[in-house]
């Protein structure tokens, strides 16, 4: 009787704490995923010296003629495909 008992009052609050720690571990797991989103998108945006990279979007590269998803647009006025940026940023 007595561990009937035991059962009845411990069993709901280790299911009631199960799910808080699935809950906390789902939102760790998600804070962590969209940080390291973060650090990707951020890195994306500056060369492996660290300077940044000019702003990107779809367009005709000015060096190589080609219709590219992604051209540096540049202060100037010349697109460039990362192809043909690089040795200009000698890389």
């Amino acid at each position: 009787m007595g561990l009937l008992l035991l059962l009845l009052l411990l069993g709901p609050a280790l299911i009631i704490a199960a799910l808080l720690t699935w809950a906390a571990l789902r939102v760790w797991w998600h804070n962590t995923s969209v940080q390291r989103g973060d650090r990707r998108r951020e890195a994306a945006k500056h060369d492996s010296r660290g300077r940044p990279l000019p702003p990107m979007d779809e367009g005709l590269c000015s060096g190589c003629g080609r219709v590219l998803p992604s051209v540096y647009h540049l202060p100037h006025g010349r697109r460039l495909c990362p192809d043909c940026y690089k040795p200009q940023r000698g890389e």
